[in-house]
């Protein structure tokens, strides 16, 4: 199984919030924007297994988003229409993993921890919604005109600009409370920094919000523009909220900080009038960092990051309590098993200071992890999400431990070859 990147990428149509939001921070990378953006997306293979929780929070949205769509049935609905819906989604998932190489050790999504109790909460939450707020006026069908020109209810499209769009985004849901305009954005993992704070990356995005749907209103030749005065950022599953008021969405704030986004999609764009070449454009458009690509599904393919990455190894003696980083590379040196009979076992590597790392916890019969079994002594490997592994600590080796489900490995040489 090889990761792969098309071998020419096309320009970005448009840029979202959510990807400009990451890119806006301490020089955020570009060419994760430019992979992820428009077509690109969609002919770039999986590389990473997937997060459960980010699989049930995609569910989770789409359940919430259905509760404020409570009034478009022309019906009162009741719990079980709640549990149908998420059912439904549930399937739908299921079906596209059972495809997938990557992600077939996540079935069945149900026996995951916290399921069914995560599943009744966000259904009782969507189902109270849908009992108490009716978005469209009549309960009836609208126009497709009148749907993309709404200012108020779930799923507000915005852009920057009617014809050729730079920026466009979805805001989850936009209310008016007493005539000031609220913006609400869902998030189903930790909204809050380890200092306590509201993430930055969420703090840009609620920004670019609040200026795309300024843009909205005078795109529609609004006779009373208004900015919006509060955003709130929500966990639907554990009640867990952070507001921004006025000071945190200052309108020349929020304003200049499109620009910004703007000036991202631009610098974008003309690189890749110079060539379309992904190598080039990687090389061009790559920054990596530690905190940036934490959450970067192409990184086993990214050279610019796996060469980095190579530094990043060096600062780490075997004595840290803690790693900052998320993957490893080296020369394969060996393989075993914990057990005879037991699929998990451990990877030796061994990187360009002579150092041994030792990977625990690698399962050894995983489809996914299928370039195990064609490992040469001193081929280069890769081994992505893993951590520090506290339980072992044996003194030759730096000890980390792979992640249960979401750990993968590649041979970096095959992957890395057109």
């Amino acid at each position: 199984m090889k990761p792969t990147l098309p071998e020419r990428l096309k320009p970005l149509d448009t840029i979202s919030p959510s990807l400009a939001s990451k890119a806006l921070i301490d020089d955020g990378c570009l060419f994760r924007i430019l992979t992820q953006g428009g077509s690109n997306r969609s002919e770039t293979t999986d590389m990473l297994p997937a997060s459960i929780d980010g699989i049930i929070g995609t569910v989770i949205h789409k359940v919430i988003e259905w509760g404020y769509r409570g009034g478009h049935s022309g019906r009162d609905r009741d719990i079980s229409d709640a549990f149908d819906q998420w059912d439904k989604i549930i399937d739908e998932k299921e079906q596209n993993l059972s495809d997938d190489k990557i992600n077939r050790h996540l079935l069945p999504l149900k026996d995951r921890k916290n399921y069914f109790k995560k599943r009744g909460r966000v259904c009782h939450h969507a189902n109270k919604i849908s009992q108490e707020i009716r978005v469209l006026e009549d309960g009836t069908d609208k126009s497709e005109s009148d749907m993309k020109n709404r200012l108020i209810g779930p799923e507000i499209p915005v852009q920057d600009k009617i014809s050729d769009p730079r920026m466009k985004g979805r805001i989850d849901l936009v209310v008016s409370d007493g005539g000031n305009l609220e913006i609400f954005d869902w998030k189903t993992g930790k909204i809050l920094d380890k200092e306590g704070n509201l993430k930055d990356p969420y703090k840009n995005q609620m920004r670019l919000y609040a200026a795309l749907l300024e843009c909205k209103q005078k795109n529609l030749d609004s006779d009373d523009v208004k900015f919006p005065r509060r955003g709130v950022i929500k966990n639907p599953l554990t009640g867990s909220k952070e507001i921004l008021c006025e000071e945190g969405l200052d309108p020349e704030l929020c304003r200049e900080l499109l620009k910004d986004a703007i000036n991202i999609y631009e610098d974008i764009n003309e690189t890749h009038k110079k060539d379309d070449d992904t190598d080039f454009l990687m090389d061009e458009l790559a920054i990596p960092s530690k905190k940036g690509c934490r959450y970067c599904s192409i990184r086993p393919r990214c050279r610019v990051y796996l060469k980095e990455l190579e530094n990043w190894m060096g600062d780490i003696t075997e004595d840290l309590d803690d790693i900052e980083i998320q993957d490893v590379i080296g020369r394969f040196v060996d393989k075993h098993r914990s057990e005879s009979r037991s699929s998990k076992g451990a990877i030796l590597l061994e990187d360009d200071e002579a150092r041994r790392w030792r990977i625990a916890g690698i399962d050894l019969d995983a489809e996914r992890n299928e370039a195990i079994e064609g490992l040469r002594e001193g081929e280069m490997v890769g081994v992505f999400n893993i951590y520090k592994n506290t339980r072992c600590d044996l003194p030759e080796y730096i000890n980390l431990l792979a992640n249960p489900t979401r750990h993968i490995v590649y041979d970096i040489e095959s992957m890395l070859s057109r």
